[in-house]
C-alpha cells in the first residue's frame, strides 16, 4: 500500500506538483465538483507553470461557477488554456475569480486576436469620459487595466 502511495506521489511530482500531500484530496474535491472532467484536468494542470496554484484556482472557480468549469474542462483546448493562465499568474487568477463572467473567454475556441488598431480603439473606449464628462484618474486607470487584462485572456 505504501509503495502504491509513493508511486502515485512520484507521478504527481512528475506532473509538476510541489504540495504532494494535499494534491490528492484537492483532485478528489475537483472530481466531486465537476465529475470526470476533473480527472481529465490533470494533464492540463501539468501544462501550467504552477500546477498547485492552478488547481487551487480551479477549485475556487468550481465553487463559484461549477457548470462553467465543468464545460471548460470538458474541452481539452479550453482546459489547457485556463490551467495555463491560472498556473502562470496570480493576478489573472484573482481577476477571473472576482469576475467569473470572464470564464466565457474559455468556453469557446480562440477565433483570432484583435488587430492592433482594434485593440487601441477598445482600450481608448474603456477610458472615454464622453459619457460622464468627469475625470477621475483612479477610476480611468482601473477601467483601462481591466480592459487590458480582459483582452489578455483572449
Amino acid at each position: 500500500m505504501a509503495d502504491s502511495r509513493s508511486s502515485s506521489l512520484s507521478e504527481l511530482a512528475k506532473y509538476g506538483f510541489a504540495d504532494l500531500s494535499s494534491t490528492f484530496p484537492k483532485l478528489e474535491q475537483l472530481v466531486r465538483a465537476v465529475g470526470d472532467n476533473g480527472r481529465s484536468a490533470l494533464s492540463s494542470l501539468a501544462l501550467s507553470a504552477n500546477p498547485d496554484q492552478a488547481l487551487n484556482y480551479l477549485l475556487n472557480l468550481a465553487d463559484i461557477e461549477q457548470s462553467k468549469i465543468k464545460k471548460i474542462l470538458s474541452r481539452q483546448d479550453s482546459a489547457d488554456r485556463l490551467c495555463r493562465l491560472l498556473g502562470a499568474s496570480e493576478a489573472m487568477g484573482d481577476l477571473v475569480s472576482r469576475h467569473p463572467d470572464l470564464l466565457a473567454n474559455f468556453e469557446k475556441p480562440i477565433d483570432s486576436l484583435r488587430s492592433a488598431a482594434d485593440l487601441r480603439e477598445l482600450l481608448l473606449a474603456s477610458v472615454s469620459t464622453k459619457s460622464t464628462g468627469s475625470f477621475d484618474a483612479q477610476e480611468l486607470w482601473s477601467r483601462l487595466r481591466f480592459a487590458y487584462r480582459r483582452e489578455l485572456l483572449q
